[in-house]
């Protein structure tokens, strides 16, 4: 019995770890030229629903985003939702 409950133990803290998502930035490391924000939105219409408007990712690169920080921020406080808004530093294209 405690050797299927350590290894159960054992699965799920391995699963929740590999869970855990590893976002880039939307600038590549060393970046010191000039930058351009764009910025993920929302159109809240209640405590529990809203629309949000995201960047999924940058140059092929997932990036953290409105949705995600949202769901983070909100874990945990039931039926209520607050939105987090969220900026990204980009490099401007010709």
């Amino acid at each position: 019995m405690k050797a299927m409950l350590r290894s159960g133990l054992l699965l799920g803290c391995a699963l929740a770890l590999s869970v855990c998502a590893t976002f880039k930035t939307a600038l590549p490391e060393g970046y010191a030229g000039p930058t351009a924000v764009l910025k993920d939105s929302a159109d809240v219409a209640t405590a529990r629903k809203a629309d949000i408007f995201y960047t999924l990712s940058v140059n092929g690169n997932e990036i953290d985003n409105a949705l995600y920080t949202t769901i983070r921020a909100n874990q945990g406080r039931g039926m209520v939702m607050t939105v987090q808004r969220v900026e990204h530093p980009i490099r401007p294209r010709r």
